[in-house]
């Protein structure tokens, strides 16, 4: 998250991400009209292990309050190649299969209701 000035001196700020061999992609996504916006909660990252992996990985995040949620994995095209709705619970590791996944980077998206976890992910074949 970057912030910074306008041309008519307001707060901006950008979000965005990088890929390691293109250049940083960063869009718009608000201006701050004070300092007494609400700030969301700090969301617990994702764990993924092995990264870089080849025919599985694991991928840890936490579900404190149980409620349904969406694992996506991005290509680096911006296409959803594979969505799967998880079972709800707490501090939740599963392990996916990436056989059918070619060599590449790829994001991984936990989406709830309040929200999306990423994480990049490497496959090597």
């Amino acid at each position: 998250l970057l912030y910074a000035d306008n041309a008519n001196g307001q707060k901006q700020y950008f979000s965005g991400y990088i890929n390691i061999s293109g250049p940083i992609v960063r869009m718009r996504t608000g201006l701050i009209s004070s300092t007494n916006e609400v700030v969301g909660e700090e969301v617990t990252p994702l764990h993924v292990f092995p990264n870089p992996a080849s025919d599985r990985v694991n991928i840890e995040f936490d579900n404190a309050q149980g409620e349904e949620l969406y694992l996506d994995f991005v290509d680096m095209q911006g296409r959803s190649v594979r969505q799967t709705k998880l079972n709800s619970g707490q501090n939740t590791m599963i392990q996916e299969d990436l056989n059918t996944f070619q060599s590449g980077q790829y994001i991984i998206r936990i989406i709830s209701k309040d929200g999306v976890q990423t994480a990049p992910l490497i496959i090597t074949r």
